[in-house]
């Protein structure tokens, strides 16, 4: 299964059905990354990674007001993510619309991701390969 795409904007349908899976029944999410292959693990953090990274930069990070820490942008980024791909758009395309404060607590996909990864290998996510 694959969850990115080549343009870091438009991950796969698959990856969006696993983020709304998270949204929704986050301990069927847990169980649905456990039956992903290695390989698949890593793609979906990297998609995940990807899509939250392009809400980091100065378009977006300009409206975050009440965000004091690079931890703190970090966070937002990886919530908008996770509120679905239709949110995700919705702010993508409208840079004034991010939210100005602190998110609420959520199901961290990326995270879990990198935890499952943790429990199989005793390691993080590996870098990719740049070529």
């Amino acid at each position: 299964m694959k969850f990115a795409s080549a343009d870091p904007q438009k991950p796969t349908a698959a990856f969006w059905e696993l983020v709304d899976l998270g949204r929704r029944k986050p301990d069927a999410c847990l169980a649905r990354l456990a039956e992903l292959d290695t390989p698949e693990l890593v793609d979906l953090y990297w998609a995940y990674k990807d899509a939250a990274d392009l809400l980091r930069e100065p378009e977006y990070y300009e409206y975050m007001t009440g965000i004091t820490s690079e931890d703190g942008i970090a966070d937002l980024a990886s919530w908008i993510v996770a509120q679905g791909k239709e949110y995700y758009q919705r702010i993508l395309a409208h840079p004034e619309k991010v939210p100005t404060e602190e998110p609420e607590p959520y199901f961290d996909l990326e995270s879990a991701a990198v935890e499952e990864h943790i429990e199989r290998h005793g390691d993080g996510i590996p870098w990719r390969d740049p070529s």
